[in-house]
């Protein structure tokens, strides 16, 4: 019997358990380590009246939203790409292009709001800790930023493959778009900007570099990450 190459390819997906689904994903966020941003990430936590009256508030109970809620209300989320910049040299002969640096886009996300929309309201405090809006001076890096993980899951809910976006912040809070026409689900866009992103498992194992003489010298991955509590299993 000749196999084609419809039933090789059916056979290695079978293989490998079939393919990656895109809407199998976790996004895991670390809060910033700024007191500013604790202070009033606090308020979220906590069950509290919406505001007075008479500055047209109602009086019902908002209720708190956590850490965990904000990730787990990722409705969609890009994992980010990376490009290796060149530049074109010539040593005698014909040009060619020698790698130069190394560049990273954005992770763009949207997320589901709640009705008192502290999904949105947990994002303007942290955009707010980069920036004093009294001062107009701009926080210390370190205060800002922190890391991300976004994970692809299988059938079972199991992480499979993970990438860490580190030193994330707040670039871009999006506009939300209300219409009198519209039946759906309120949903908050945000832009976040990032240093570089890694593969949680390649990361979490020791690297080589080559010395001066050519030799390989182990090179013990970074331990400053944060290490994610993700409420799944893990097989990275």
């Amino acid at each position: 019997k000749i196999v084609g190459a419809v039933d090789v390819l059916l056979a290695n997906i079978s293989k490998h358990g079939g393919l990656a689904k895109p809407n199998r994903f976790l996004v895991q966020i670390a809060l910033p380590p700024s007191r500013q941003f604790a202070e009033q990430f606090q308020r979220l936590t906590s069950q509290e009246d919406i505001g007075p009256p008479e500055q047209g508030f109602g009086t019902q109970t908002v209720f708190a939203i956590d850490q965990r809620t904000v990730s787990l209300f990722c409705d969609s989320v890009s994992m980010p790409g990376r490009t290796v910049n060149n530049e074109q040299v010539r040593h005698f002969q014909d040009p060619y292009k020698l790698p130069t640096s190394v560049t990273y886009g954005e992770s763009a996300m949207t997320f589901l709001c709640d009705k008192d929309l502290k999904v949105r309201t947990f994002f303007e405090i942290w955009q707010d800790t980069i920036r004093d809006r009294e001062t107009g001076m701009f926080n210390f890096y370190e205060e800002y930023v922190s890391d991300i993980a976004i994970f692809q899951l299988d059938d079972q809910d199991v992480a499979v493959y993970g990438c860490r976006l580190e030193d994330c912040y707040v670039g871009d809070l999006g506009a939300i778009e209300y219409s009198n026409a519209s039946t759906g689900v309120v949903r908050q866009p945000v832009t976040m900007q990032f240093r570089r992103w890694s593969n949680i498992a390649l990361d979490s194992q020791p690297s080589t570099s080559v010395s001066q003489a050519g030799n390989e010298v182990p090179n013990r991955a970074p331990t400053r990450r944060t290490t994610f509590n993700l409420g799944v299993k893990i097989k990275l």
